[in-house]
């Protein structure tokens, strides 16, 4: 049965005073003073002056708590006017308290975060901009120990990284027990993509796109099947499902597709006779499909072996480029004549070497006198580099104007006859 003062405190009459006292007890402070109730109606200055013992006259009520308290404790009932306000509200939790203990939990969390990453200066400033944009906080409602979670694993995983050439789910599932864990807009998988922008020192990714090249960039791929490479007429001697593609698609003289799931499943065979001259150990690579659309239409099976990068090469291209030169192959490249063109080229550089076709300085000034300056497209900053030729850079920055391969097509196409 309730008790009958329990009962009176939450009658709706005295409502108004059972909030101030809540709200009260809640800022931390003691039921001290006096609590000052305006605009009541005549039921409510009644019943709360009879439970309160409030002499005061007029529309409004003052309360003296210390009086209030005395009146509760002579009752014999309850020990406090607190623990009558406690039995009748229900646990009362401290604001003031509360957010002390959560301000605290916060530092802990970034001390232990720094501590963490304290031989590594950029990862330090994540750390750093995390906390001052707040935006852990908001991602976790602010629950420091999700929070801490997020951290422990996020840090684990930049430890793995990078790897070679590993799906996402699997990956996943390997490190975390969850194959969708960074599934796309998972906290994890956001948290994630910021660390690894800032050790990269780029930008967070916002579009789709540049999410999956970021992953890709650390040597993870987020979907096997809709990342490939294409190549035409690749001298694959294996049994694999993808050397029997390869070599189907040579007799029908087609470029062929082969997905990330085709090469980490059934990786092609490309062994290189030692005997091989110097010009039958070339792979033809370049930069735009319509190089290989151009090549097959021309020669079909009589094509030389060539690959498309398409832009800036997928993990499936550099898995298959990596396959081809694991076996003795050399690179022969050729890309755009702009600054984007050469950073691509210097990557491709940078992992396997090639050999420039068509790809260096006194290429590129051939075919600027060869080229109409008003139908070009004007170079676009920043600059780069061309570590297989410095002057093919200083050619493309006084040239002022973009080459894009499709207009070099029969020049690249004279080489790509094997017959």
């Amino acid at each position: 049965m309730t008790d009958p003062l329990i009962a009176e405190l939450r009658d709706e009459a005295c409502k108004p005073l059972l909030e101030r006292l809540v709200k009260k007890l809640k800022r931390g402070g003691p039921l001290t003073g006096v609590c000052q109730l305006r605009k009541l109606t005549e039921t409510q200055r009644v019943r709360i002056k009879e439970l309160t013992g409030s002499t005061s006259r007029g529309p409004d009520i003052s309360v003296n708590l210390a009086d209030f308290d005395g009146i509760i404790r002579n009752t014999g009932r309850f020990d406090s006017l607190q623990a009558l306000v406690e039995a009748t509200a229900g646990p009362i939790v401290n604001v003031r308290e509360e957010r002390d203990a959560d301000s605290a939990a916060w530092e802990k969390l970034w001390d232990e975060a720094n501590q963490r990453v304290a031989d590594d200066d950029l990862m330090v400033r994540c750390v750093a901009d995390l906390r001052q944009s707040g935006w852990l906080k908001k991602v976790t409602k602010r629950e420091p120990s999700f929070a801490i979670e997020l951290f422990t694993q996020s840090f684990d995983l930049m430890k793995r990284l990078p790897v070679t050439s590993r799906p996402l789910a699997v990956f996943a599932a390997e490190c975390l027990g969850d194959a969708h864990a960074l599934d796309a807009g998972t906290i994890l998988s956001r948290l994630m993509l910021r660390l690894i922008a800032a050790k990269q020192q780029v930008d967070i990714p916002r579009r789709a796109s540049g999410r999956r090249r970021m992953w890709e960039s650390v040597g993870i791929v987020i979907d096997e099947l809709s990342v490939s490479a294409l190549a035409m007429n690749l001298p694959a001697v294996g049994d694999s499902l993808s050397d029997k593609m390869l070599r189907q698609h040579h007799a029908g003289g087609m470029p062929c597709r082969l997905t990330f799931r085709h090469l980490r499943l059934h990786p092609p065979s490309f062994t290189l006779c030692t005997k091989s001259k110097s010009k039958d150990r070339l792979i033809y690579v370049c930069e735009n499909p319509s190089v290989i659309a151009a090549a097959s239409d021309r020669y079909r099976a009589q094509c030389k072996p060539l690959v498309c990068v398409e832009g800036n090469p997928n993990l499936a291209c550099l898995n298959l480029l990596s396959l081809l030169t694991t076996a003795g192959y050399q690179l022969s490249y050729h890309g755009d004549f702009d600054w984007g063109g050469l950073r691509i080229a210097s990557r491709i550089h940078k992992s396997f070497g090639f050999i420039p076709w068509q790809f260096n300085a006194v290429d590129h000034q051939k075919a600027t006198h060869r080229c109409n300056h008003r139908n070009m497209r004007l170079l676009r900053p920043p600059k780069a580099t061309a570590i297989w030729d410095p002057a093919l850079a200083q050619s493309i920055d006084q040239s002022k104007i973009a080459i894009e391969e499709e207009f070099l097509i029969d020049d690249l196409l004279k080489d790509l006859c094997a017959g």
